[in-house]
């Protein structure tokens, strides 16, 4: 329930506060006097797209607070306690809407984001004026009430699970159906890819190695005469470094006798020698393999880099081992297209399986929507004869599509009659805008037990009627005030009557020319006086005493419809 709501520096109001009460708030005025700033105010604290506009010339920022009490819904707890608000028994929402349009948002004092206050909005209040009484006109809406009014929510969210599971599964072999016409031509790429790459024959890190051997066969010519001069240094010279090690090692070893440490030396040397000795037989194996060389070596391996590289460029790699990689890769996808009309003919299966429970599911959810939408129909009848339609006749029909769509395999039409005798058409047809507004009241009289707000704000729903159907109205919107708590903005006489709580905006304006909104409550004599003013626009003794036989009519009805509850 919204039981207060404060407002400053907004369009035209400087500040105004406004005390609601449990059952019917009911708010008039002159035309132009700022009532629907009220209802403005509201939707701004549920969640309403906020502009500069609307803060009041001369005020740096506008400030909206409403306080509420907390609906003992779990799911909205859990809501408000995931996002770190502070949650007791009531909601204590601030907006606050600076001159560029910024808007700042704060519940029990914790800063929020738009996106949660119009989630947490939709548990608080359901604003309806005659905007949203064209959503009567809507199939999806019409839908949505025979669901709702069925309580066939649950059923029709586990639809839409299968559905999305059969129309995943379609989307998934309308894709394969499209790889498999092209496969063709993308299978003989792909083997001219990997064959190109086999015919390679492509050695694990080759571009390396041949690199290293390149820089070997550049430099062939200093090889051979640095290694063959080496080799004769070391063993081919009469004084080669090997002689003389040679030499050396006899001379210590004999002087042994005289130092056996000497001895030992020498045989250490001679060790050193059978060291060199392996080193330029190793030696002169290079060298002569550095003779074998053919003069076209260089060309051929120049020509193998100069194709791996080509391979490489086309390929987009920059190694021979991502090469690899690549035609690992090819070879995979191939072996995906060759294996895709098995896949194919799985998801044939999968498909039809899924279909079947889709199938079984909407037959059920058909049945129970006929039954809900014939028994709605005839209580929206009974609805509309008591708000002054007594020869309304109502069909919601339901029809079967050929495919299915989240919601069913149904849509709804709404037919109506509003003249005996004649045939049922579309509403959006036949009915006017007084008429329109009064389906609506029945749809919301007839789901208020189902679709529960704490709150229900009606902005001039009851434009177009008038007399006694007036009275019909009224009457309907109090019955509802009884379930929660009702908010009305009227311009009837017949509804303002009715109130629990009567509030009055007026326009005022001081001494300088400025204006502001006034939001008093009207008990007694001044309450009689606006019901006056209501009924003929001014004020006559004779209209006092018309307004005074209202009310007292209306209060002997409310004594009846309590008495009745």
């Amino acid at each position: 329930m919204l039981r207060e709501i404060s407002v400053k520096g907004f369009d035209i109001i400087d500040s105004v506060n406004v005390v609601f009460s449990p059952g019917l708030n009911i708010i008039t005025g002159e035309t132009g006097a700022g009532k629907s700033l009220i209802i403005e105010a509201i939707q701004q604290l549920l969640g309403a797209r906020a502009s500069s506009s609307m803060v009041k010339s001369g005020y740096p920022k506008a400030q909206i607070l409403g306080v509420f009490d907390l609906p003992g819904r779990e799911d909205l707890i859990k809501l408000l306690e995931e996002n770190g608000v502070d949650v007791g028994d009531e909601l204590i929402i601030l907006k606050e809407i600076t001159t560029a349009g910024k808007s700042t948002i704060r519940i029990n004092g914790t800063i929020v984001p738009a996106s949660l206050l119009r989630e947490i909005g939709k548990y608080l209040v359901n604003v309806f004026s005659q905007m949203e009484g064209n959503d009567v006109l809507s199939p999806q809406y019409q839908l949505d009430i025979v669901d709702s009014f069925g309580r066939l929510y649950e059923l029709r969210k586990t639809f839409n699970e299968l559905f999305l599971n059969w129309k995943s599964l379609r989307e998934r072999k309308a894709e394969i159906e499209s790889r498999i016409q092209n496969r063709f031509q993308e299978l003989d790429f792909l083997n001219y890819q990997i064959d190109e790459l086999k015919r390679a024959r492509l050695v694990e890190n080759e571009d390396e190695i041949l690199k290293e051997e390149e820089k070997r066969l550049l430099n062939l010519e200093r090889l051979k005469k640095d290694l063959e001069e080496s080799y004769r240094i070391l063993y081919e010279d009469e004084d080669s470094a090997l002689s003389r090690i040679s030499k050396a090692s006899q001379m210590l070893v004999g002087l042994e006798s005289i130092d056996p440490q000497l001895g030992n030396l020498g045989r250490e040397l001679e060790n050193q020698e059978i060291v060199i000795g392996e080193l330029t037989r190793t030696l002169r194996g290079y060298v002569n393999r550095l003779k074998e060389i053919d003069s076209s070596a260089l060309e051929d391996l120049e020509a193998r880099l100069h194709f791996l590289n080509d391979l490489k460029r086309k390929y987009r790699v920059k190694t021979v081992n991502e090469l690899l990689e690549t035609l690992k890769s090819l070879e995979t996808r191939r072996e995906e297209l060759e294996k895709i009309e098995e896949e194919s003919e799985d998801l044939d299966s999968l498909i039809e399986d899924a279909y079947d429970k889709l199938e079984e599911l909407g037959r059920e959810l058909s049945a129970k929507r006929m039954d809900s939408a014939e028994k709605l129909s005839r209580l929206l009848e009974e609805e509309l004869e008591e708000l002054g339609m007594p020869n309304v006749r109502i069909n919601l029909r339901i029809d079967q599509m050929e495919e299915p769509c989240a919601s069913g395999f149904d849509s709804v039409t709404f037919l109506i009659a509003t003249v005996a005798d004649e045939p049922l058409k579309r509403i959006e047809d036949v009915v006017s805008g007084g008429e329109l507004s009064r389906i609506s009241l029945a749809i919301k009289s007839l789901l208020r037990d189902i679709e529960f707000f704490p709150t229900l704000v009606f902005d001039e729903i009851d434009i177009g009627v008038g007399g006694k159907t007036a009275i019909a109205v009224g009457e309907k919107i109090y019955q509802l005030s009884k379930k929660t708590q009702v908010i009305d903005i009227t311009h009837l006489p017949q509804v303002a009557v009715f109130a629990d709580t009567h509030l009055c905006v007026q326009k005022v304006m001081d001494d300088t020319g400025k204006v502001d909104v006034e939001v008093r409550t009207l008990e007694g004599e001044e309450r009689v006086m606006e019901i006056s003013r209501m009924l003929t626009g001014q004020i006559m003794e004779s209209t006092v005493i018309n307004a005074k036989e209202l009310i007292n009519y209306v209060e002997k009805l409310k004594e009846g419809i309590i008495s009745e509850v």
